[in-house]
């Protein structure tokens, strides 16, 4: 049974709202899911640089102790590397429900979706922050693999001139 909507002035049936209804709740249920699955990769890839602070903080840089540096660089690189490919997992299931977004939400679907645009858009834009922090983050870990291999050479270079 069709019925007169007074906010939108459209004429609407009542249970293409209720299965409209439904289906946006299943899809930000599912997104919801989608956005705390990346969150805790977030806090994953976080905790996962936890050890290579600590490892770069108790190396000794007394040119006297006896320390295998290369073998310290391969750990921190492959810490590193482990979480910049997490980094990258996250930026592409981030990049998967921006599109699905799109593609669930389209206004051009449904007028429905036509009121929560304003929404939609801020969900987006938030993913895109997250993506681009994200990017920062990848970058800041590559420059500190690059300094401190800087470090090690410098440190290996000064034991040879003893």
């Amino acid at each position: 049974m069709s019925k007169f909507c007074k906010t939108c002035c459209l004429l609407y049936d009542s249970n293409e709202v209720v299965r409209l209804t439904n289906f946006v709740a299943r899809e930000v249920t599912e997104l919801r899911e989608i956005l705390i699955t990346i969150k805790e990769k977030i806090l994953t890839a976080k905790s996962n640089l936890q050890p290579i602070q600590e490892t770069i903080h108790n190396i000794s840089f007394n040119p006297n102790i006896q320390v295998d540096y290369h073998a310290i660089q391969n750990d921190i690189q492959d810490g590193i590397q482990s979480i910049q490919n997490d980094i990258r997992t996250i930026q592409q299931n981030i990049q998967q429900t921006i599109q699905r977004i799109d593609q669930v939400f389209n206004p051009q679907h449904n007028d429905f979706f036509q009121d929560i645009q304003t929404e939609i858009q801020d969900i987006q834009l938030g993913l895109q922050e997250i993506y681009n922090g994200l990017e920062n983050f990848h970058n800041e870990l590559s420059e500190l693999n690059q300094n401190f291999t800087l470090i090690v050479d410098a440190i290996l270079l000064a034991q040879l001139k003893m």
